[in-house]
């Protein structure tokens, strides 16, 4: 209740709120045989969730904000430690390139889970910042005329990822 109460007072979206709300669903199905620790309950989240959305009739921006949360959040503590192509391929599972307004909401919401305890509302959050200057320097690059160099589709692909790369070592 202290990460929806934090995201609440953030005056984040709906969106962000849902999936503060929603993004541990998994936790509550640990078997008691391995607790404190919750492996695997990104996944069970995950699964949860699409019972719950399509049961409530949860607008799609809710639902799929809420599946990435669930889904990745924890992927995101480990984000400092991330050689950079495997930080620009996290970016793009996420579509934080051609979606990057939800992935400011999945940071949102990540927030709230991190400062959303008792003592922790002003900890910092340097992967957050990583990853949103990865972000700032993938998107910099022109991917079109990257493009037009190469006719084949998996040579574009590659070429692009390797100039988002370059980018991306720059400015860690």
């Amino acid at each position: 209740m202290m990460v929806i109460d934090y995201a609440a007072k953030q005056n984040f979206s709906l969106p962000v709120r849902f999936a503060a709300l929603m993004h541990d669903l998994g936790k509550g199905t640990t078997p008691v045989d391995v607790l404190p620790r919750h492996i695997g309950h990104e996944e069970r989240s995950v699964s949860l969730l699409k019972g719950i959305t399509k049961r409530l009739r949860v607008p799609n921006d809710c639902k799929e904000l809420a599946q990435i949360v669930a889904k990745f959040h924890g992927k995101l503590h480990a984000a400092p430690q991330m050689r950079p192509s495997t930080l620009l391929a996290f970016l793009i599972e996420l579509d934080a390139i051609r979606q990057p307004a939800r992935f400011m909401d999945f940071l949102k919401a990540c927030e709230a889970d991190s400062r959303g305890r008792a003592g922790l509302e002003n900890c910092t959050l340097p992967a957050a910042d990583l990853v949103v200057k990865a972000l700032e320097a993938a998107s910099s690059v022109d991917a079109g005329a990257v493009a037009s160099i190469y006719t084949e589709p998996e040579r574009i692909k590659a070429a692009v990822f390797e100039a988002r790369l370059k980018a991306v070592n720059q400015v860690l």
